[in-house]
């Protein structure tokens, strides 16, 4: 009875798909006072927290009770819940909110601006912060600011790993991946604005989504794959071990997928879906749709249907041990229709497949009867032959009866191979009678051959004059057969010249007549074939180079300009970008040219003539946001020049990062000790006496402008520190050596001010230079 069975479940599953069709089961709902933003989930599941537009918190556990509810009072549209459960942090407008173990607050704090994502480290210690000023901040759980970020766009989603020591934040057009210290460790450029991301425990992997497409990347900026999801996603969520992955979409379903981007189960829940949160094992999932509900969901087979799985494992083992394999493959067909990815089933499956096909090889073929026993079998031959006769007795005695038979029976076989021979047919109709039927047709085919060699004669002998006329007066027939001949011919000989030019216009083949015409010297016309050519068949890049060697020639760089950018978009090379990143800075057009050397850094990122042009480029056109980016890319792989480690200095002093700006002179000063007057003056901004001492006495002293720089200097740390006898020994030191050397110097007023000291600047040999008045200025860093 099972074999029909067995033979239908075989035919069902060529046709059908492995997997059956999945429904999550829902553990628990819970109705909120009204329309929810988010969800966040502990590791284990067993703390469930969910924000809603009134500005309330609800807490749950992981079977749906409700612990807690805080309420701030107004919308609150990010939350974030440690991995362990004991910590909660909130986001509303440019506040957060800190919270303990069951919603104690902790604290709240204000940041400089509109905070647009926030999220938790796994024991509460960091606070990973998106906010609207385009920084990333990271702080402890003191609100303290550890370090910032400043990234090109503005950030519009962040995660952090479970140690705290990686952060990863979206933003149009980018992926960034930052270390625990604040240094770019990836980056990942997009075509759209992330605005969901979420990372691993380990940080090892970044799941982030935009609008309607899935990037998953490793903690370097590789990208491993990306998938379109056409429902438009609004959420995305990464379980802690970084094999599952859970999306919501914008038509109100609640996607599963693997670590490979392949799709476990969709189901739909109703309303847009705004919040989604994995545990860490992904096998529960937290889901705030568009409306009042928090939905628990089990995104795995229930664990009351595992002993029904393992009974059919059982038996199809048994029956393949016995050797009964069609049984076996039933018995774990039924273990897939319960869960379609069990691997013991899988393997099964595999292996009684595997030992049918080499049972089958291992039947020995059955050998046929041989045929020559049955033919020279004696039947009843030898009774008709040695039947008695009314003879004499005398007769009957001698006869050789048994050497008749043995005769008789070596006749007999031939005769029976004979008889499948068949005579050869033969024609019913004498060869005479065929030879008449083909003689008119072979009459015809000659007189037919005459005709067409008459004519093709006649043709030849006008294309030839036309041809030789053709050559000498530039004449073409209006008959286009005759004049796709001609240039067929001119292309056969391979003649490229003025004559054949207009041949293959006129035949439309604007390769060969663009060649010709060039070969002429005809540049313009041979221009105007190319571009025909093109608009044609479309760009070809080795059209497009003879095109841009025809403009150079001709001196036409505008036009240049254009065949570079349709050569970039048909073959991106290195070579070509440069050109026209030069042809684009000669033409004044800043923004073609920053474009492009913007995407040659990206080909060629290892090459620093081109990041320094963009540096120039976007120092020079007031983009300092993309210069500050840039140049720490740069320096994390390299060391900047010192004219850049001068501009990126004077940025950080705008931005007032002076940390990071002291640090720059330092290194500069090694380059350039000129630039230690500055180092001096941003270490006093600092109030970072000592070092701003030490610098001061290794700054020369060898003419009355050094001197006079020196005194300032010593005068501006005496102000900030008037009690350091330390500094007044050493401004009469300096005085003394002066004096010693001849060299003349400003004196004190009365009021014991210093009075206004010219000396060399960095920038400017004419005018004199401070860091705090430069700020004032109206374009503070352009070389003048």
């Amino acid at each position: 009875m099972r074999k029909p069975l067995l033979i239908t479940i075989l035919l069902l599953g060529l046709v059908l798909p492995a997997k059956a069709e999945f429904t999550p089961n829902i553990s628990w709902n819970y109705r909120a006072a009204d329309i929810l933003y988010n969800v966040s989930i502990s590791k284990d599941g067993q703390r469930v927290a969910a924000s809603s537009r009134d500005g309330s918190i609800y807490l749950f556990d992981g079977k749906g009770n409700l612990l807690n509810k805080y309420i701030i009072g107004q919308d609150i549209t990010a939350i974030s819940l440690s991995g362990n459960g004991l910590y909660l942090v909130a986001k509303s407008r440019d506040l957060f909110y800190l919270f303990g173990k069951d919603l104690n607050l902790l604290g709240k704090y204000k940041m400089k601006d509109w905070i647009e994502d926030i999220c938790l480290s796994e024991e509460g210690q960091f606070i990973a912060c998106a906010s609207r000023d385009n920084y990333l901040y990271l702080l402890n759980n003191k609100g303290e600011i550890l370090w910032k970020y400043r990234v090109v766009n503005r950030p519009k989603a962040v995660a952090i790993d479970a140690s705290g020591q990686f952060v990863a934040v979206g933003s149009k057009g980018y992926i960034y991946f930052l270390d625990g210290q604040g240094r770019l460790v990836g980056k990942y450029e997009t075509d759209e604005e992330i605005k969901s991301i979420a990372l691993s425990d380990s940080g090892e992997n970044i799941i982030g989504a935009s609008q309607n497409w899935l990037y998953f990347l490793s903690k370097d900026g590789k990208l491993l794959w990306k998938k379109l999801i056409e429902d438009g996603i609004k959420a995305v969520s990464l379980s802690g071990d970084g094999k599952y992955i859970s999306l919501g979409s914008v038509r109100g379903n609640v996607y599963l997928l693997n670590q490979r981007g392949e799709l476990l189960w969709k189901y739909g829940i109703g309303n847009c879906v705004w919040g989604v949160a994995l545990t860490k094992d992904g096998e529960y999932l937290a889901v705030s749709p568009w409306d009042s509900y928090v939905y628990f969901l089990e995104t795995k087979k229930p664990k009351q249907l595992l002993p029904l799985i393992e009974a059919h494992l059982s038996r199809g083992y048994d029956y393949l041990n016995k050797g009964q394999f069609d049984d076996a493959i039933i018995e774990f067909q039924e273990a897939l229709s319960i869960d379609s990815e069990n691997p013991k089933a899988i393997e099964g499956i595999e292996k009684a497949r595997s030992l049918r096909m080499e049972l089958a090889r291992k039947v020995p073929p059955i050998k046929p009867t041989p045929i020559p026993e049955e033919v020279i079998e004696p039947t009843p031959i030898p009774e008709e032959v040695i039947a008695p006769t009314p003879m004499p007795e005398e007769v009957i005695a001698p006869t050789p009866i048994p050497e008749e038979i043995e005769e008789i029976e070596k006749v007999e076989v031939p005769k029976i191979e004979e008889v499948p021979e068949v005579e050869e047919a033969r024609p019913r109709y004498p060869n005479w009678l065929i030879f008449l039927i083909l003689l008119p047709l072979l009459v015809l085919s000659f007189a037919l051959a005459l005709i067409y060699q008459k004519r093709h004669n006649r043709i030849l002998k006008r294309y030839t004059e036309l041809l030789t006329y053709q050559r000498i007066s530039g004449y073409l027939p209006e008959n286009r057969d005759l004049v796709n001949m001609l240039a067929s011919h001119y292309k056969g000989e391979e003649i490229f010249d003025s004559g054949s030019a207009l041949a293959y216009e006129k035949a439309e083949m604007f390769g060969e007549a663009a060649l010709s015409y060039q070969n002429a010297k005809d540049l313009t016309k041979a221009a105007e074939m190319y571009e025909k050519k093109s608009s044609l068949e479309g760009d070809d890049y080795d059209i497009l180079q003879r095109l841009a060697q025809i403009y150079h020639d001709l001196g036409q760089e505008d036009r240049m300009i254009n065949i570079f950018r349709r050569m970039v978009a048909v073959r991106k090379k290195p070579y070509d970008l440069n050109i026209l990143g030069q042809l684009c800075e000669k033409l004044k057009d800043t923004e073609g040219a920053i474009s492009a050397y913007e995407k040659l850094s990206r080909l060629d990122k290892k090459n620093p003539e081109y990041q320094d042009k963009l540096l120039r480029l976007y120092f020079e056109n007031g983009y300092k946001d993309k210069f500050l980016t840039l140049a720490e890319e740069v320096q994390m792989r390299r060391e900047l020049t010192s004219d850049n480690l001068s501009k990126l200095a004077r940025i950080y002093i705008e931005n007032s990062i002076f940390d990071k700006a002291s640090e720059v002179y330092r290194k500069l000063t090694e380059k350039k000790p000129e630039h230690r007057y500055e180092l001096v003056e941003t270490l006093l901004i600092q109030n970072r006496i000592e070092e701003a001492l030490a610098e001061c006495q290794i700054l020369p002293l060898t003419n009355s402008q050094e001197a006079n720089n020196l005194l300032i200097l010593y005068g501006k740390i005496s102000e900030k520190n008037p009690e350091n006898t330390q500094v007044q020994n050493l401004i009469e030191e300096a005085y003394r050596k002066a004096e010693e050397k001849g060299l003349e110097v400003n004196l004190p007023t009365s009021n014991h001010e210093r009075e206004k000291i010219s000396r060399t600047p960095v920038i400017n040999a004419q005018e004199q230079y401070s860091i705090l008045t430069e700020k004032s200025s109206k374009n503070p860093h352009s070389d003048q």
